[in-house]
């Protein structure tokens, strides 16, 4: 537990440098946790000696996907940037399907796409919400929904927790755990957007509702994120997806949640027109 909270601190501490300083160094950054975060699950499915995924095709994907971040601003938010990347990246994934025919299958070339947009992709969102409208605000709910969560539904559970919440997926996790994930998620939303409300400018009645639906929904979402993980360690047999990081484990496995958070939490601030 002590080594899991001193490591805790220092990914704190790195991330905040890398947010405060945002532009290339957070993008450099995101682009190599793509890159380990990848490595780790090529790794987890390959120990099944079923899945293939197409590694290089998957590494050439993350470098053009970072890439474009920065050559195709403009093209970004409107989404047309992504639907060509993966159209592009389909087709190329069906060319290797028939030049390693039989040996590959569809379920290789699925595989890499799935993790492209798993990893690559969903770490790229953090870059995007930095570089938004008062981006430099917003990208911290990120951390307050999802490290947030993680936090206070890893104490709660420790010290409460007495249901479990999914006995096969993710024994150690309680329904009291998840319980003090979302409250604390929620609180920790609330009290950020009411501190920056005013450096905005932003109207406190409308940050009031942003962060509640940021804590709840971010929450909720990155217990999702936790557990999904969970299921493909399971069926793959591992523990942990490395163990780059003391107490953790492997990128994956301290990422997990933050994967599905940054997506949604972007979502939301669009549906409310702050970004």
């Amino acid at each position: 537990m002590k080594v899991r909270i001193i490591s805790g601190i220092v990914l704190i501490g790195i991330f905040i440098v890398l947010l405060v300083l945002g532009g290339p160094v957070l993008l450099t950054a995101l682009f190599i946790l793509s890159l380990l975060g990848l490595f780790e699950l090529y790794n987890a499915l390959q120990r099944s000696k079923l899945y293939h995924p197409f590694r290089i095709t998957g590494m050439v994907a993350t470098f053009a996907l970072y890439i474009g971040l920065i050559l195709m601003q403009h093209q970004i938010w409107d989404g047309s940037f992504i639907r060509h990347f993966f159209t592009i990246f389909l087709i190329v994934l069906m060319v290797e399907c028939i030049i390693s025919y039989p040996k590959r299958s569809v379920s290789d070339a699925a595989l890499t796409l799935f993790s492209v947009a798993y990893v690559s992709m969903l770490f790229s969102y953090v870059y995007l919400l930095r570089t938004a409208t008062n981006g430099q605000f917003f990208v911290w709910y990120i951390f307050a929904a999802s490290w947030g969560c993680d936090t206070c539904a890893y104490f709660t559970g420790y010290y409460l927790g007495r249901h479990r919440l999914s006995p096969v997926l993710s024994p150690s996790k309680t329904l009291e755990g998840a319980i003090g994930g979302v409250v604390g998620s929620i609180l920790l939303s609330t009290i950020y957007g009411m501190i920056i409300a005013g450096p905005m400018g932003m109207d406190q009645g409308l940050m009031l509702k942003v962060s509640l639906l940021v804590g709840l929904i971010g929450s909720i979402v990155a217990q999702v994120g936790d557990i999904f993980a969970s299921s493909i360690k399971r069926k793959m047999k591992i523990k942990d997806f490395g163990h780059l990081i003391p107490g953790h484990g492997g990128i994956l496995d301290r990422f997990d949640s933050l994967l599905l958070v940054a997506p949604v939490i972007v979502m939301i601030l669009e549906m409310f027109r702050v970004i």
